[in-house]
């Protein structure tokens, strides 16, 4: 997976990155960052132009090469979009910030008692209650929804 071994400063985009001679920096390319963090190539350019993240240094062919440590970002990014962030508010935060929104439950997700309460009801075999504490958790959602997508009813249906 390892793209190049860097041990040089490179020309384009030196003022992002800088390699040392004394010390072997790994970098990866854009296919394998695409592997390892579940983000599209497409994504990754658009990211590139659009937040100016990752910025990627280019080895001697123009490839882009990712550090380990973009990866890592961009790793925590992915989490915090799957649980519906979106890119242009994370993007620029530092790690330590994502770390934290990682670790922090959103709106939308169920909070340990809740899931231990659909469980336990689950178990009990207590289908209508279950149906009253998932409707409940999910009203304001759909009323989300509802405010968001009211304009674009059908006729009849508003």
């Amino acid at each position: 997976m390892p793209f190049v071994n860097c041990l040089y400063r490179t020309k384009v985009n030196a003022s992002a990155f800088e390699c040392r001679p004394d010390v072997e920096t790994v970098l990866f390319n854009i296919s394998a960052v695409e592997r390892e963090t579940g983000l599209s190539k497409d994504t990754l350019r658009i990211w590139e132009r659009r937040y100016h993240f990752p910025q990627p240094v280019r080895d001697s062919n123009g490839d882009r090469a990712y550090t380990t440590e973009q990866i890592t970002k961009l790793r925590l990014i992915k989490r915090l979009l799957n649980q519906g962030h979106r890119p242009g508010k994370v993007i620029g935060l530092d790690d330590a910030h994502l770390e934290r929104l990682v670790t922090q439950p959103t709106r939308d997700q169920p909070t340990r008692h809740d899931m231990a309460v659909y469980v336990q009801l689950v178990r009990s075999h207590q289908g209508l209650e279950l149906r009253r504490h998932l409707a409940q958790a999910m009203a304001p959602r759909f009323a989300d929804f509802h405010c968001q997508h009211s304009r674009t009813a059908l006729p009849g249906h508003w």
